[in-house]
């Protein structure tokens, strides 16, 4: 269940898989006691995005009245802004203590309120949300695990979001969904800014020349 939204959401997606991978053993603290870490995580997923060469990366920029996003960062002729959710999962999961506090739905609840605030977001800003689910067993089918949360599951899988399974640790994962790029309270697929975005990230020449090609931008952008 993964659609192609284009090279931003790849990127994105990307640069929270190097995070996870350079970060390992930290976030394996978190895991392990099924701990949020969002605001650890916000950080540092602007820190890599800078790296691959977003610009003007900001961290709790308004965006609505009484909306902050995690992470804002700029495309053409606008901003970005990305909202950013950790769920506790109480999935059984070899290695992890099954104890957590707080209800999954409340989580997925919250969450939900915030796609539906990026989704609001107006051109020619773009907002998008990113989820992760911790942990989860890497064999485990995680759109059924979703599903089994009825009307939350139902509402969160009607976005169509890309979903990624991450190794952390043995057949322990992190199942990562990453909803939107919204604009104008719709899904697009092809916002614009994504071509003069992308001359900025560090692709392999191929992808970048193949994004060139898709979003017809000229070779001097």
């Amino acid at each position: 269940m993964e659609f192609h939204y284009g090279r931003l959401t790849n990127a994105i997606l990307r640069a929270i898989e190097v995070l996870v991978e350079r970060e390992e053993a930290i976030i394996w603290i978190a895991v392990r006691q099924r701990a949020r870490l969002e605001h650890w995580l916000k950080l540092e997923l602007a820190y890599e995005l800078e790296k691959m060469g977003f610009r003007q990366v900001a961290l709790e920029e308004s965006y609505r009245r009484g909306k902050r996003a995690d992470v804002a960062f700029d495309v053409d002729g606008g901003r970005g802004y990305l909202e950013l959710k950790t769920c506790a999962t109480n999935w059984a999961v070899e290695g992890v203590p099954l104890a957590t506090s707080r209800p999954i739905t409340n989580e997925v609840a919250s969450f939900l309120k915030d796609v539906e605030s990026v989704k609001s977001i107006r051109r020619p800003n773009l907002g998008m949300a990113l989820m992760l689910l911790l942990p989860a067993r890497l064999r485990d089918d995680i759109i059924s695990r979703i599903r089994a949360w009825r009307k939350y599951g139902d509402e969160l899988l009607s976005e169509r979001p890309l979903v990624r399974m991450l190794k952390l640790k043995d057949e322990v994962g992190i199942a990562v969904l990453l909803f939107g790029p919204y604009q104008d309270g719709k899904l697009v697929r092809g916002p614009e800014g994504l071509g003069n975005l992308l001359s900025g990230l560090r692709f392999e020449e191929e992808e970048i020349e193949e994004a060139r090609k898709l979003l017809r931008v000229p070779q001097g952008a």
